[in-house]
């Protein structure tokens, strides 16, 4: 129903932790950090991750290259991501920071991401027809997922090839859905997104924020994956780089599929 209500239901886990040496690991940027981090301390010690100057495992000078990859330090450590995404700094300050908790030295958990590949659908690259490259994030998404995701298309489209979203709309968001839904199309205008493809009438607010921060993008909107699918082929050019992504339920892997070599 709201942002705090998520916070809220993360804070009933912090409950089960042992009095006294139970171990919280926590984002440090979030905006509900103090709520949680004060309940945490009660129980145990707090392990934080983020971009701020207090955090524990602290990522700085991040860049992502014409790949979607990520070059950053985490405490001042230089790393690269072995898969794209402008959200896999956070992930791993979280992975080093989890393995903090659990005894492992901070040069055994960089030796371990150095080997870390992401699983199939989640900002899997792949070739397309019409020398198109795919995007395949279609394995869930939810707003930050969505927009990072957006982050990693701008990286490799760059100004030379064509910026193309197939976003479905986002599902389980209760009252919350089109605050949500708006977040991510002010991600797009932010990212200079050149067309989008919206499946779902939840997709509204996605395509009314694009509109206004950049009224010459090209929009098509469709009730469905089955609408989509019927009319990819006059929506996408040669050289596009195609971003997929959407809930689960509209089985957008469909459109991967369809768009593959």
């Amino acid at each position: 129903g709201s942002k705090f209500n998520i916070a809220r239901a993360k804070r009933e886990l912090l409950e089960f932790l042992p009095e006294g040496s139970g171990i919280s690991v926590l984002n440090r940027d979030n905006d509900y950090f103090d709520y949680l981090s004060d309940y945490s301390s009660n129980h145990g010690s707090v392990i934080t991750f983020g971009k701020h100057a207090k955090s524990d495992f602290r990522m700085s000078d991040i860049l992502l290259n014409s790949l979607g990859f990520a070059k950053f330090k985490i405490n001042e450590v230089p790393l690269e991501a072995n898969s794209p995404g402008a959200h896999m700094p956070l992930n791993m300050a979280c992975a080093c920071a989890t393995a903090s908790a659990l005894g492992i030295a901070f040069n055994e958990a960089i030796a371990g991401l150095a080997t870390y590949k992401a699983p199939a659908m989640r900002l899997e690259i792949v070739l397309g027809k019409w020398e198109t490259t795919i995007i395949d994030d279609t394995y869930n998404a939810a707003p930050d997922s969505v927009c990072s995701a957006l982050a990693t298309l701008q990286a490799i489209a760059s100004t030379n090839r064509r910026s193309v979203a197939i976003l479905g709309e986002i599902r389980e968001l209760g009252d919350w859905s089109i605050e949500a839904h708006r977040v991510v199309g002010k991600c797009a205008g932010n990212t200079k997104l050149q067309v989008l493809i919206a499946l779902g009438p939840a997709t509204k607010p996605i395509v009314e924020e694009l509109m206004s921060a950049n009224p010459s993008a090209k929009i098509s909107e469709f009730e469905s994956t089955e609408a989509a699918l019927l009319q990819l082929t006059n929506l996408i050019q040669p050289g596009d780089v195609i971003l997929v992504k959407g809930s689960r339920a509209l089985a957008m892997e469909r459109i991967v599929a369809a768009l593959k070599k």
